[in-house]
Formats: structure tokens, sequence, C-alpha cells
């Protein structure tokens, strides 16, 4: 995602822009792609979930290993996982270039 704005990037260093003005847009947009991919991880792994015990196990016997709060650090981590790897990419490369 860097390495292809890289043009826009030396474009906002040539008329001023600060390293935090061209490091922010980079973050947000690894902090959204960590949520919606956590999101989206979450809904499969309930579907999919919904379906094995539907099929594999009887109606007498109901049990969740997911609960609530794994879920949710699940999307936390996702987010948090996302924002850090834009955070660590895009300050390599501001360092090197």
């Amino acid at each position: 995602m860097i390495v292809a704005k890289k043009d826009t990037i030396e474009i906002l260093k040539l008329i001023g822009a600060t390293k935090e003005t061209i490091r922010t847009p980079f973050v947000m947009e690894g902090f959204f792609q960590g949520f919606l991919g956590s999101i989206l991880a979450v809904i499969i792994l309930q579907i999919f979930l919904g379906y094995f015990y539907a099929t594999y196990t009887n109606n007498d016997f109901n049990f969740s290993i997911m609960d609530t709060k794994f879920l949710i650090l699940l999307v936390i981590f996702g987010t948090m996982l996302g924002t850090l790897g834009s955070v660590i990419s895009i300050r390599r490369f501001l360092k090197y270039s």
C-alpha cells in the first residue's frame, strides 16, 4: 500500500508536509482494514461454528466455545495488528526515503 503511493508521498514531502501529516492517512487506513478484517473473521467464524454445531452435535448438547469476550478481544487484536503493521511500514518508508 505504501510503496504503491510512493509518488504521492514524495510530492507531499516536496510541498513541505510533516511526517505526521503523511503518516496519519496510512495509519487510519491500517486501523480500518484491521477492524473490518477482524469483523469479517468473527462473522465467518460464527457462521462456520453455527453450521458445525447444527450438523454434528445432537440437540440435547448445547454449548458454545466462542463467548462474547473472546470475540471482542479478537476484534480488538485484529484492529491493533492492522494499525501496528501500518505504523511500522510507514515509519520504515519515511526513514529510508
